[in-house]
């Protein structure tokens, strides 16, 4: 699936498949990884890319520049999340022909649950790289235009529905939150 590049304030989120490829993809499927639990979206200020049990989640302001890349090596690609020796980079892959690579400002976590492993980018191969680069572009050129509108969003909702929002997102001891405390901690996520 892939997105239109217009960012509107209602419509602040947007979802990339990754590509199936009969050579690569059945080794990825060992680990998990299937068309409900590998995506990347664009949500909003944060980019988040799920591969099976592994997570990348980070605001956009910390992406430093996105590259289409390939074709790869299906040896280097095949099978689970791949950390690289090399230049500790992550690699999220179900093909060998094309993928994105966005390198970030600060090393984000991502392999292991514990964040020990730190990673400079993260490579992901989407059906459509160049759909999803311009829009990832395009995103990172407006996050404080998607931030603002976020925070007039959550300034609108009331407060039984900001708790609700936040009840999702794991934050704790909403139920003591006055308003704009539940707006201060959502716009942190």
């Amino acid at each position: 699936m892939s997105a239109s590049l217009d960012l509107e304030p209602d419509e602040l989120v947007h979802r990339f498949a990754f590509a199936d490829d009969g050579r690569v993809t059945p080794f990825s499927r060992i680990f998990g990884v299937a068309p409900r639990t590998a995506g990347v979206e664009i949500e909003g200020s944060t980019l988040r890319a799920t591969f099976g049990p592994w997570r990348v989640v980070t605001p956009l302001a910390n992406i430093d520049r996105v590259e289409v890349q390939g074709p790869y090596h299906w040896a280097k690609v095949a099978g689970p999340a791949r950390y690289s020796m090399k230049d500790h980079s992550l690699t999220f892959a179900t093909t060998a022909r094309r993928g994105v690579a966005i390198h970030f400002k600060e090393r984000i976590r991502g392999l292991d649950p514990l964040g020990v492993y730190r990673h400079p980018s993260l490579t992901v191969t989407v059906e459509d790289p160049d759909a999803f680069a311009a829009t990832l572009r395009t995103a990172v050129g407006h996050v404080d235009e998607i931030v603002r509108d976020e925070h007039d969003h959550l300034e609108a909702m009331t407060t039984k529905e900001l708790r609700e929002l936040a009840r999702r997102h794991d934050i704790q001891g909403v139920s003591r939150l006055k308003k704009d405390e539940l707006v201060a901690a959502l716009s942190e996520i």
